[in-house]
């Protein structure tokens, strides 16, 4: 465990975001490595999905709201918001960011994919 943590402290963004536009027969889709946008970035607005990774703050709603108000997209998938890696990250409520979006916010799940 500790040389995980070490190599997490040793790749810190650094105030840098990694931020994927995505584009397939017309649709859209915004990927967002961080739930984190620098004000001198213009980033692109209105797609069709915005990948936003709903873990890392102690309060996340405020941020993701803001990210969500500048970004604009047709619908969100929450993801990052799963105890994957315990005891570094822990379960997250949803209720907040789901309500304050109804219709437009889901959370990412597994689906068990049937083999032929």
């Amino acid at each position: 465990m500790p040389h995980i943590i070490k190599e997490f402290i040793g790749c810190q963004e650094q105030d840098e975001t990694v931020f994927y536009q995505l584009e397939a027969d017309g649709k859209t889709v915004s990927l967002m490595g961080s739930m984190n946008l620098r004000d001198d970035v213009t980033y692109p607005i209105q797609a069709d999905l915005l990948v936003l990774p709903y873990n890392g703050w102690e309060d996340n709603l405020p941020p993701a709201l803001s990210i969500i108000d500048r970004l604009q997209p047709q619908r969100i998938l929450l993801d990052h918001y799963d105890d994957t890696f315990p005891p570094l990250t822990s379960s997250v409520d949803l209720s907040s960011i789901i309500e304050k979006n109804a219709g437009l916010a889901e959370p990412m799940q597994l689906r068990k994919v049937e083999h032929i």
